[in-house]
C-alpha cells in the first residue's frame, strides 16, 4: 500500500493507504493471473516503529487481505 505522492516513502500495511486492491484483485482475475502476490510493510523507512506496531500492523493486513480471500 502507500500513502503520499510520487517520491513519498510511505509504505503502510495493506488496508492502511490508499492502493484500491479489491480493484486490483479484479483486475489480475479478469486477466486470469494465476502467480505469486508479494506483501511487504515499509513504513516510513528508518528509524522502525516499535515492535508493537510492527505486530499491529501485520495483523491490519493480514485481516485486509484475508477480508479480500487471500487468506
Amino acid at each position: 500500500d502507500h500513502r503520499g505522492g510520487k517520491g513519498v516513502w510511505d509504505f503502510p500495511a495493506p488496508g492502511d493507504g490508499t492502493v484500491d486492491f479489491g480493484a486490483v484483485l479484479g483486475l489480475l482475475e479478469t486477466s486470469a493471473y494465476r502467480g505469486p502476490l508479494s506483501v511487504e510493510i515499509e513504513f516510513q523507512g528508518d528509524p522502525w516503529p516499535p515492535l508493537a506496531e510492527v505486530n499491529a500492523s501485520m495483523q491490519r493486513a493480514c485481516a485486509h487481505l484475508n477480508a479480500l480471500g487471500l487468506g
